[in-house]
């Protein structure tokens, strides 16, 4: 992270915040809120727990440090200017990003099975040879040599995953831009979260059926301040819109937790 002048923060990817100590008062204040919902959250796990695994002990602690770093993940997204291109130009321009990755990675691994591939080589070891690299082999067989091809493969790969993360944007962005009026308050990147953390914490898969986990959910809008007037039934319905939106995706990659 640079810092450009004072009172202003940039992050790795460029995106300037309101201002630092607004930003970092702005979490602090989002956390302080979270947290007077700490026992109301941990509650509806430990019940759930007590209910259908007497046998477990309830890691109230381990639970608590999650959910607290899902909604500070929250706040500091919250705090970035991320939204100020519209959805269908930022839907265009990731897609022809990933047709883009597309071709690079495949220029990228035929040049890998031929002499492009030793050119690319030798000049990885201009940029980046130190004196005293371990040109010969060390004792675990690795040295400069492998080093070098190892960067390299990770580099043409990391290619193929920024596609796949691009197409996954495109279906995402598409996915809020499409959902009915207020699910877009939470991404279905935290239900999924938050599943996690159900799961973990209550050894149950999360069913938004039997209102249980949709109760939890909806605990969790309410602490991030996202809650309005949603009732539990309105938040089984966004689950379950985000499941059938998720399912349509097949390259995404992440499984949405409730599929059996």
């Amino acid at each position: 992270m640079s810092v450009d002048k004072p009172g202003r923060m940039i992050t790795i990817w460029d995106i300037e915040f309101e201002g630092r100590e607004a930003v970092k008062t702005a979490i602090e204040e989002g956390l302080a809120a979270f947290d007077q919902h700490k026992e109301a959250l941990l509650a509806i796990l430990r019940e759930v727990r007590k209910r259908d695994l007497k046998s477990e002990p309830f890691d109230a602690d381990k639970s608590w440090r999650d959910l607290t770093r899902l909604a500070q993940l929250y706040f500091e997204r919250a705090r970035t200017k991320q939204e100020t291109i519209p959805a269908g130009d930022r839907v265009k321009r990731l897609d022809k990003l990933a047709k883009a990755l597309d071709r690079a990675h495949a220029m990228a691994d035929k040049a890998m099975r031929d002499d492009v591939g030793n050119d690319l080589f030798s000049a990885w070891w201009d940029e980046t040879y130190k004196p005293g690299d371990p040109v010969f082999l060390n004792d675990d067989g690795s040295s400069v040599l492998t080093r070098i091809a190892d960067e390299i493969k990770k580099a043409v790969a990391g290619l193929a995953t920024l596609e796949t993360a691009a197409r996954t944007a495109v279906h995402d962005v598409r996915l809020r831009r499409g959902a009915p009026e207020g699910i877009g308050v939470l991404p279905p990147e935290y239900v999924i979260a938050l599943a996690e953390v159900y799961r973990k914490s209550t050894g149950l898969e999360p069913d938004p059926g039997d209102g249980r986990f949709a109760q939890f959910v909806r605990e969790f809008l309410v602490a991030i301040g996202q809650h309005g007037n949603r009732s539990d039934s309105y938040v089984v319905e966004m689950i379950k819109y985000m499941r059938k939106q998720l399912r349509k995706n097949p390259k995404r990659g992440t499984p949405f937790p409730f599929d059996k």
